[in-house]
C-alpha cells in the first residue's frame, strides 16, 4: 500500500472516492501439477470514462535469510547474516503512465519504498549502511527469481486496459491479492477495487512434494533403490 501511496503523491489527485467499474480476471485458480512451466493471467479493466491505472499483485509472505560475505585467505565466506520479518514474496506492478510521468520513479526510489516494507528480525545488529545493503540485495534477489516484477511500463499492455500477470513456475501457493486503482483524468479522483488469485498445487503432487520435505533421506534411498532396480532389469533385457 505504501508504494501506491508514495507513487499517487505526484499525481494532483482532488479527492480519493469509491466508484463502480470493472474488473475481470481471465481465471482466479492456478493449480501447480508436476511439470508446470508458469503462466499469465489476464486482467481487463473496464471504465467508461478517461482513465489512468496502477495495478499492484502481492503475493502470500515469506521470510527470507540473506548472507553477507567477506573475502579471507582470497576465499570468499559468510560472514553476518540478515533474517527478515515476513514480506510478501511476489510483488507485480504495472501502470499506462506516459513516460515522461515515469522518469519520476527510478531503480533508487523503487529500493527505497521496497525497502519500507521490508523489517529485519536482528536488524539493531547492523549499521544504516548494512541493512542498506541487504535490502538492496533482496530486491535484486527476487527480481532474478521472478518473484519481484516492478512493469512500470507499457510493454505487457495488449490492448487498452488489458493487463498480464506473469506467474512464474517457482511462485508459492497461497492467495494473491490484486489491486486496481483508476484515477480519472477528469476530477482526478481515484477509485479502487481488488480481486484474489489462489494458487495451487495439485493434490498429489502436494501430498509427493510434502513427503519428500518429511522424510528426504528416505527419499533419495529410494530413488537410488528405484535407479538400481531400473538399470538391472535394462541390463537383463539387453543380455538376452
Amino acid at each position: 500500500m505504501r508504494i501506491i501511496v508514495l507513487l499517487l503523491i505526484f499525481l494532483p489527485c482532488k479527492a480519493f472516492a469509491i466508484q463502480n467499474f470493472e474488473i475481470s480476471l481471465s481465471s482466479d485458480q492456478i493449480v501447480k501439477s508436476k511439470g508446470f512451466k508458469g503462466t499469465n493471467i489476464t486482467l481487463e479493466i473496464k471504465a467508461n470514462f478517461p482513465t489512468q491505472f496502477i495495478v499492484e499483485v502481492l503475493g502470500p509472505k515469506s521470510q527470507y535469510r540473506i548472507w553477507q560475505k567477506e573475502k579471507r585467505f582470497g576465499i570468499w565466506t559468510k560472514s553476518k547474516s540478515f533474517i527478515t520479518h515476513k514480506v510478501s514474496s511476489y510483488q507485480f506492478m504495472s501502470t499506462d503512465m506516459n513516460s515522461a510521468e515515469l522518469e519520476r520513479f527510478s531503480r533508487i526510489l523503487l529500493i527505497d519504498i521496497f525497502g519500507r516494507r521490508i523489517s529485519f528480525i536482528n536488524q539493531d545488529q547492523y549499521s544504516p549502511l548494512e541493512m542498506s545493503g541487504a535490502v538492496s540485495a533482496l530486491f535484486q534477489i527476487q527480481k532474478n527469481s521472478m518473484y519481484y516484477l516492478t512493469l512500470l511500463n507499457q510493454e505487457n499492455l495488449e490492448k487498452n486496459n488489458v493487463i498480464q500477470i506473469p506467474m512464474a513456475q517457482n511462485i508459492m501457493t497461497g492467495d494473491y491479492k490484486v489491486q486496481v486503482y483508476l484515477i480519472a483524468k477528469g476530477d482526478k479522483k481515484i477509485y479502487t477495487k481488488s480481486a484474489e488469485i489462489n494458487v495451487s498445487r495439485e493434490e498429489f503432487y502436494d501430498r509427493f512434494e510434502q513427503w519428500t520435505r518429511n522424510w528426504p533421506n528416505l527419499y533419495v534411498i529410494l530413488s537410488i533403490s528405484i535407479t538400481f532396480i531400473f538399470g538391472w532389469i535394462v541390463n537383463l533385457i539387453l543380455k538376452r
